[in-house]
């Protein structure tokens, strides 16, 4: 199969970037764009992992949890620990519907 890795990093950059998104309304968070821009970039770029060599799926969760955490430390800054951790579980639990909705209606790339 052949990945073109500029459509999958723009992509993953408009993707993470709603993503952020939508948790910064759902926790009405005020939210620079720019931050979300950067914290997208960073996302989209991180994306490019799949051309690793396999990791231990322990590891590889781990990596994407600790991804999960920049982005939204990027987006968003560290105020409360309360308020830091509601924003990163509400992030991964929106990713992880959105990729479990995305793998039941088939592929987009």
């Amino acid at each position: 199969m052949m990945i073109y890795l500029d459509i999958l990093v723009i992509l993953n950059l408009f993707i993470d970037y709603f993503l952020l998104l939508s948790s910064a309304i759902l926790m009405k968070r005020d939210v620079r764009k720019r931050r979300l821009i950067f914290a997208s970039i960073f996302g989209s770029f991180s994306s490019l992992l799949i051309f690793l060599p396999s990791l231990h799926p322990i590891l590889m969760f781990l990596v994407k949890f600790l991804i999960g955490v920049g982005l939204v430390l990027i987006a968003f800054g560290y105020k409360t620990r309360a308020i830091f951790l509601k924003t990163v579980l509400l992030f991964l639990s929106e990713s992880g519907c959105f990729f479990r909705r995305r793998g039941c209606f088939g592929k987009m790339v």
